[in-house]
């Protein structure tokens, strides 16, 4: 209920959604955003060894929530000051990155699913190669930084969000 960010994900815990990416972005992010937070929603086999390298990676405000109720991701994709989708391999359809631009969370995603599903880079959000942390870690931050760039970006990927309406 602060005003501390927040950067959400939310998705399958698995390799191919690249959390450890997002991790060591994490670290970076934390040493020039002290008061920001992650959040991870979602369940997968591999939770429990990310939420051993997050202890083992010393990170802090990493807040990993499991399952969360579809009645209730509204509200984190509208609390997210900055969604991030660091997928490494290409996946059929970006569905929650698509929820998160629905929602107005301004969002980072990977090359990977971004153009296919977020659009075009710094118009409807920002898109940084795969398996690059510090890439990530600098939009992540721009998002943080600049609050109406991330605004004006967020109302455009609701726009196009629009566009895949079941309608």
């Amino acid at each position: 209920l602060d005003e501390r960010p927040v950067v959400l994900f939310v998705g399958r815990i698995e390799a191919r959604k690249g959390i450890p990416y997002l991790l060591e972005a994490w670290k970076i992010v934390k040493q020039r955003v002290p008061a920001a937070r992650l959040v991870l929603v979602g369940e997968g086999g591999l939770r429990s060894e990310y939420m051993k390298m997050t202890h083992e990676m010393n990170l802090q405000d990493v807040t990993w929530e499991g399952y969360v109720s579809p009645d209730y991701l509204p509200a984190y994709y509208q609390r997210a000051d900055c969604f991030a989708m660091p997928s490494t391999v290409n996946e059929s359809f970006g569905i929650t990155l698509l929820e998160a631009m629905a929602a107005r969370a301004p969002a980072v995603a990977t090359s990977v699913n971004g153009a296919t599903t977020l659009g075009e880079d710094g118009v409807t959000g920002l898109i940084v190669p795969p398996k690059d942390p510090a890439a990530m870690a600098a939009a992540i931050e721009r998002m943080l930084g600049d609050r109406p760039m991330a605004a004006r970006l967020a109302e455009a990927a609701q726009e196009r969000a629009r566009e895949f309406d079941w309608e």
